[in-house]
């Protein structure tokens, strides 16, 4: 399986006593072994073996094939939220900061236009759902998210002391992808994780989009490692994409690094010890706070 990169905590918090291992074991195992339709049961044993699951994925060792509920139960995006709000026990939803997002989100796009309207198509569809009062929909969310690397454009980034040039559509791919139907959802998935192993890199999450911009968008997945989540909206696909970084202790894409950065703490109030500044992420939030 291909490796994903991880980042790096003190692992000393976590079960180091005997007694407690195998119990916790004893609940991963018990996980396993209930059957996906039975709901309560699973998310019990889920919780059950937190500890233990904190432990292997900080320390290295956490393995999707360990934890089958992952590919084949239905509420599997519930287990990851679950996992986020154990380990932040005080964040800000993203469903509350949205409405003022998106209200103020035609006059951040005028702001910034010039680095958006090289995409004609976009910038088309934007002016016509932003052009009066705005509703909380598919269509709107997702063309304001799916214009944040435009607006936080990850110009390069570093590979060891090496400094590399991004292509844009490199950056938007990295958070976003669109596909014009789901029959090529694990074909694309494939190829993708084949170039990450060909070239010696990862792929960290990142969200599939099926439809198209012009039309309408009509479902959304969230693609972490070979796992498929699929959700039920653009805010859920959103809202997952970045509570997997977290619960699965991941490093965000280098490639849209400032935008999983804005989202962090402009909608859930993040802020994490020793992270990099980054003056664009700033700049966009301040502008928004002002309006």
């Amino acid at each position: 399986m291909m490796s994903l990169s991880f980042k790096l905590e003190n692992k000393s918090d976590f079960v180091t006593k005997t007694d407690k291992m195998l119990h916790l074991t004893a609940a991963k195992l018990r996980l396993n072994s209930i059957g996906y339709n039975n709901t309560k049961e699973i998310i019990n044993a889920w919780a059950g073996c937190y500890s233990l699951r904190r432990y292997e994925i900080i320390s290295g060792n956490f393995k999707l094939d360990d934890y089958s509920v992952l590919r084949n139960f239905n509420g599997v995006n519930e287990l990851i939220f679950r996992d986020f709000r154990t380990i932040n026990k005080n964040f800000n939803d993203l469903q509350s900061k949205l409405p003022t997002f998106l209200k103020k989100f035609k006059s951040v796009f005028n702001d910034y236009r010039s680095l958006v309207e090289e995409d004609k198509l976009l910038t088309d569809e934007i002016i016509v759902t932003f052009r009066e009062t705005v509703d909380i929909n598919d269509r709107s969310v997702f063309l304001a998210f799916y214009a944040l690397p435009l607006i936080l454009r990850q110009n390069f980034v570093y590979k060891g002391a090496k400094r590399t040039k991004l292509p844009l559509l490199m950056c938007r791919q990295s958070y976003i992808t669109i596909l014009a139907t789901e029959a090529t959802l694990s074909e694309k998935l494939a190829e993708r994780r084949k170039f990450a192993i060909e070239y010696k890199t990862t792929i960290q999450p990142f969200i599939f989009a099926v439809g198209a911009i012009n039309t309408s968008i009509e479902s959304f997945f969230v693609a972490y490692d070979d796992i498929l989540f699929k959700c039920q909206s653009a805010v859920e696909a959103i809202d997952l994409h970045f509570k997997i970084h977290e619960a699965f202790h991941l490093e965000y894409a280098a490639e849209c690094e400032m935008v999983l950065k804005f989202i962090q703490i402009y909608f859930y109030g993040i802020h994490y010890d020793g992270q990099r500044d980054s003056s664009s992420v700033a700049a966009l939030i301040t502008d928004l706070d002002r309006l």
